[in-house]
């Protein structure tokens, strides 16, 4: 069974989105990528993969004129992308559809305020435009945009305020918590994080359960391409251990391999999205570059598919020599050495000319009990021993230990007292040719 949520009840709103770009009188965009369009109408999913798709770098350096289907006095505003995953910014205009779709991806007003969550700080770049609306649409929420750059003072004014809610990165999360550490904070009064941008492991989200142990933690995935929440975790899945559970909603999700074929149930690929409304920019077959997989399961809910979530491509996803890294996987190992290291981690792969030429280096941060034993041969080889024996990787289209490998990849453990923090997202896994 192919990879895919698509079904015949999605035609109408694919055909409608795909009348919209190509009668378009503000934007050509994609009649001149799609030429004659011979597809449309698309009568089945077959029709659909005759569609080409859509990759960011198609977009990101033209004018932001030539992408925008509505008329500019519909146009609400523009935001920026971190540049995490390019060196240039993308620039993303937003309609009132897509400012509301971030407004729901970002506070949940009426379920905070029920949960006695009334004061909200927001951690996150200053050229975030939901930022801004939500500083304009809160009704019921008082927002407190915070500066990144000066967590120090966040915690400051934190703790004199009094915030019951967070939102922001988990990296950025686990230094403000350093912070407010030192301001005596009181961690039991915070009752809902949000985290995006950037990979959590279920390891990760238990150690910020226990700091904050009222909170509740939302999980956020989207983009700006995307349009926000096209994805969405019931109350069923909230209650799952994996907080990268989704069910896929508003989009019809295909998940492809490295070839641009779709992949069959349960195989890890690449995310591709076609949207069902008529936003600023509708992406249609849109490579995201995030990785995952997608299997039917009844749900209690009544949706019927899941998105296991893995992560971002170069980012929480690395393949070397036919071998796949990824950030879930290389957590769950970290994790059994917690007695020495905390969660947080950052593997760099070495490749050689060969399998056998490549080696692991992985970074951790000692926990209070090691702080002074960072430089311990033997610790460090102890640690290496715990999360070698425990690290999966993903071969032959399944998860395998590494050791099962027909080639020893070997593996290294440098230790560090704290983490040097950049105010962007955090790369779990970083590959070197």
């Amino acid at each position: 069974m192919k990879a895919t949520n698509f079904s015949q009840e999605m035609l109408p709103k694919i055909n409608d989105v795909l009348k919209f770009v190509l009668e378009n009188e503000h934007s050509d965009f994609y009649r001149r990528k799609y030429g004659s369009a011979e597809f449309y109408p698309i009568k089945s999913y077959e029709d659909l993969q005759l569609i080409p798709f859509l990759a960011k770098t198609e977009f990101k350096d033209l004018d932001i004129k030539k992408t925008t289907f509505v008329p500019q006095e519909d146009i609400k505003g523009y935001s920026l992308s971190s540049g995490t995953t390019s060196r240039r910014h993308g620039i993303s205009p937003h309609t009132d559809l897509d400012l509301e779709n971030f407004r729901i991806r970002y506070l949940e007003e009426d379920r905070n305020f029920d949960a006695g969550v009334r004061n909200v700080m927001t951690l996150l770049i200053p050229t975030s435009l939901p930022l801004s609306k939500m500083i304009k649409s809160a009704k019921k929420l008082v927002i407190i945009p915070g500066d990144v750059t000066g967590l120090s003072l966040m915690a400051k004014i934190a703790n004199q305020i009094g915030i019951q809610g967070i939102v922001t990165t988990p990296s950025r999360l686990f230094e403000f918590i350093k912070h407010l550490k030192k301001n005596d904070f009181d961690f039991k009064s915070i009752r809902w994080i949000s985290l995006g941008s950037e990979f959590c492991s279920e390891y990760s989200i238990e150690e910020i359960q226990r700091t904050f142990p009222n909170s509740r933690i939302k999980i956020r995935y989207g983009s700006q391409e995307t349009r926000g929440t096209k994805v969405k975790r019931c109350e069923y899945l909230v209650n799952q251990k994996s907080p990268y559970l989704f069910h896929p909603s508003a989009t019809a999700l295909e998940i492809i391999d490295e070839k641009g074929e779709t992949c069959e149930m349960e195989e890890l690929g690449e995310l591709v999205f076609t949207n069902f409304s008529k936003e600023a920019f509708p992406v249609i077959r849109y490579r995201s570059g995030d990785m995952g997989s997608l299997r039917k399961e009844k749900c209690p809910c009544g949706e019927e598919y899941l998105l296991h979530f893995e992560g971002r491509n170069d980012m929480d996803f690395l393949e070397t020599h036919g071998v796949a890294f990824t950030s879930r996987m290389v957590a769950k190992a970290v994790s059994k050495a917690s007695g020495f290291v905390d969660t947080q981690f950052q593997l760099n792969i070495y490749a050689g000319k060969s399998l056998p030429d490549t080696k692991l280096e992985i970074v951790l941060k000692a926990n209070d009990l090691f702080k002074e034993k960072t430089h311990d041969p033997q610790l460090k080889k102890k640690i290496a021993g715990i999360i070698h024996e425990n690290l999966f990787t993903y071969h032959e289209k399944k998860f395998q230990k590494i050791t099962s490998l027909p080639e020893k990849i070997p593996l290294e453990v440098s230790l560090l007292a704290e983490w040097a923090y950049d105010i962007g997202k955090s790369k779990n896994i970083i590959l070197h040719n």
